[in-house]
């Protein structure tokens, strides 16, 4: 039987952690400080998004788009059919700490 993954941890490119400064502006982390996202039970729902969680996209949301290495990494990792290419970041899931950057 397959574990299911509670944890994925992928390190930021630099153009990633620009495009938190864009949409995080108010973040109490310094930008120079983060290193990686961290999504706890990535695997809610169906996929065929290609998004990770799949909720769809509301005001205030917005897309962390995967490099190629990120989305073979958590191609693996999730073992799934298809690679995942974006992430939802939702202001819900950064307060219960869905998704997290540190």
């Amino acid at each position: 039987m397959e574990t299911e993954v509670k944890k994925l941890s992928l390190f930021l490119a630099p153009w990633q952690k620009r495009m938190l400064k864009d949409f995080m502006p108010d973040s109490k982390i310094p930008f120079k400080d983060i290193t990686r996202v961290v999504i706890k039970n990535p695997i809610k729902g169906c996929l065929a998004s290609y998004k990770i969680p799949v909720d769809g996209l509301r005001i205030h949301d917005w897309v962390l788009y995967l490099t190629d290495e990120q989305m073979v990494i958590t191609q693996k990792k999730l073992n799934l059919r298809v690679p995942i290419d974006a992430i939802n970041i939702t202001p819900g899931f950064l307060k219960d700490g869905t998704i997290a950057f540190d």
